[in-house]
C-alpha cells in the first residue's frame, strides 16, 4: 500500500513517538513543551487518520501491536531528519549546489 506522504499530517509522528517513548502523554507533553491535551488529541487525530489504534488507554498507556510495530519507522524517519538537519547545519550549503533537488524543479 503506497500513501502519499504529503496527504499524512506531518507533525503527528513526533507527538506519537515521544508518548510512546516516554509512556506518557504528560511527560511526552512536557517534553516537546505542549499541554497532555495536545498531545491525546494529536494521538487521536494519527488514530484516525491511520484507522489504527496505536495506543491502549485501558489502564495505562501501553501501544498495540500496531503501534509497536508503527514505533521503529516513525523513530527511524526523525532520526533521519535529525541527521539531515544536522549535516546541513554542520556543513553549509555547497555553493555548487543547485536550488533544486535532483535535477529537476518539486511541483506542488
Amino acid at each position: 500500500m503506497n500513501i502519499d506522504h504529503r496527504a499524512m499530517p506531518l507533525k503527528l509522528p513526533p507527538l506519537f513517538e515521544a508518548a510512546a517513548r516516554c509512556g506518557s502523554f504528560k511527560r511526552a507533553a512536557e517534553e516537546l513543551k505542549l499541554t497532555p491535551g495536545a498531545i491525546s488529541h494529536g494521538i487521536s487525530s494519527l488514530e484516525e487518520w491511520l484507522d489504527i489504534e496505536l495506543f491502549d488507554r485501558s489502564r495505562e498507556l501501553i501501544l498495540t501491536p500496531a503501534g509497536r510495530r508503527y514505533l521503529p519507522y516513525v523513530s527511524e524517519a526523525l532520526s533521519m531528519i535529525a541527521k539531515g538537519t544536522g549535516e546541513t547545519l554542520t556543513n553549509g550549503r555547497d555553493e555548487n549546489d543547485s536550488l533544486d533537488a535532483g535535477g529537476s524543479k518539486a511541483s506542488c
